[in-house]
């Protein structure tokens, strides 16, 4: 949360991963140690008489797999259309956080929609949330926030009409996708999330 708090501080471009971009709604969700991506190659071993330490040593690199350590786990909800969190509540809660924020501020709210079904008690310590920009639509009179039933049920109406027949002609939803924003629905709430027939 630091890290996101901090960015403008950075000189970061807010907003600068567009629906074009290779890394388009791809969120850090931690770090780690991954292989490398490239193959390493070298000459065809030939047989010779004197054995050359440093040679030898090239085999061996181009045949080892080599990990980058400590780098950036990411998330690409455009490959991972439905993931899960798991773990402790505190925990949770706070990667929920980091991740909302991650799209706040990385892709432009004419690009992507925020969509909050959570419970009562954790929209209360998120209060900040609920003044993206992200999370209202264009005309700035509905918030994509549901925290109970009632509200659940008018994000799903909203989001019925802007969606509904759209979602029935899968072959054009690319082509729609250029011209309408992405919506990014975290749903911490079961009970509301099975009440949105849209989702």
């Amino acid at each position: 949360l630091a890290e996101v708090i901090k960015y403008p501080e950075k000189k970061k471009k807010l907003w600068e991963r567009g629906n074009r971009e290779e890394d388009f709604l791809s969120l850090r969700i931690g770090h780690g140690n991954l292989p490398l991506l490239a193959s390493v190659s070298c000459p065809d071993k030939k047989f010779d008489l004197d054995e050359d330490p440093l040679e030898q040593e090239m085999y061996h690199l181009a045949q080892d797999k080599v990990f980058l350590e400590d780098v950036p786990i990411l998330l690409p909800l455009m490959e991972n259309f439905v993931c899960g969190i798991v773990g402790e509540e505190k925990e949770k809660e706070e990667l929920l956080l980091r991740m909302i924020l991650q799209v706040a501020c990385l892709h432009s709210y004419d690009e992507v929609k925020i969509v909050l079904l959570i419970d009562d008690d954790l929209t209360k310590k998120m209060t900040m949330v609920r003044f993206l920009p992200h999370i209202w639509n264009d005309e700035r009179n509905f918030r994509f926030l549901a925290s109970d039933l009632a509200s659940g049920h008018q994000v799903g109406e909203y989001l019925s009409k802007q969606l509904g027949t759209e979602l029935k002609k899968p072959e054009e939803l690319k082509e729609i996708l250029k011209e309408r924003p992405y919506y990014v629905v975290f749903a911490w709430n079961r009970q509301i999330y099975e009440s949105i027939e849209v989702l």
